[in-house]
């Protein structure tokens, strides 16, 4: 029964950390994205948006 229950601890970090990475790579993609300068059709759009609100 212990070889089960270290197997599925294993399995839960490896799980645990594949989502932070993809959660990292996914919020640097989206920093990337907005501090890119030829962005500049989603940089006025928020402009737009922010003024009406």
């Amino acid at each position: 029964m212990f070889p089960d229950a270290q197997q599925q601890v294993c399995l839960y970090y490896v799980n645990a950390n594949v989502h932070a990475k993809i959660t990292l790579q996914a919020t640097e993609t989206a920093l990337e994205a907005t501090a890119d300068p030829s962005n500049k059709e989603e940089e006025d759009y928020s402009k737009e948006h922010l003024k009406k609100a």
